[in-house]
């Protein structure tokens, strides 16, 4: 368990908290208000406190390899965040949160259970430049993939519907 008072470094630009086996993160985490790199990957977590939402500096979020099956619902108020990666997770849908992300450029979600990419959050991805969908549950495309004409990388390794997706995709 990580202890409450990591709130007390409040001048923190970094912290790394890699294969831990944390289950939590202390509520105080939300203290660290200069944060702008966060990874707490390979742990346990089920779920991030409400509080995380208070990292408004946080540019760099890797939480992947834990328990999650949801983000807070005021996730989307990390403006600065500009690369996710939420791998090997337990997420079902993506968080409507990430929509309201301006900043976000990278975001991974391989390896969760999701099945759908909503055509609004496709919307709301249009400045993404990297896209990881491998390894997911993917059952149709979105229709709104011409949105997304910054996309420099796109993976969909291993999904089910591979090439339903490739023949949707626009040729220009």
């Amino acid at each position: 368990m990580l202890p409450p008072e990591i709130g007390n470094l409040t001048s923190l630009t970094q912290l790394w908290l890699i294969d831990l086996q944390l289950d939590t993160l202390p509520c105080n985490i939300g203290k660290l208000s200069r944060l702008q790199k966060l990874s707490v990957r390979s742990n346990s977590l089920l779920f991030l406190p409400p509080t995380f939402a208070d990292l408004t500096s946080l540019q760099w979020l890797h939480l992947a390899e834990n328990c999650l099956y949801e983000l807070p619902a005021r996730f989307g108020t990390l403006k600065h965040l500009a690369f996710l990666n939420l791998d090997s997770n337990r997420l079902t849908v993506i968080p409507d949160c990430l929509g309201s992300l301006p900043s976000l450029s990278s975001l991974s979600i391989r390896k969760n259970r999701i099945r759908q990419l909503p055509d609004d959050l496709v919307v709301a991805f249009s400045g993404l430049s990297k896209l990881d969908l491998r390894d997911t549950e993917i059952e149709s495309p979105p229709d709104h993939w011409k949105v997304l004409y910054l996309l420099l990388l796109l993976r969909l390794l291993y999904c089910y519907c591979l090439k339903t997706i490739i023949y949707q995709l626009p040729l220009s």
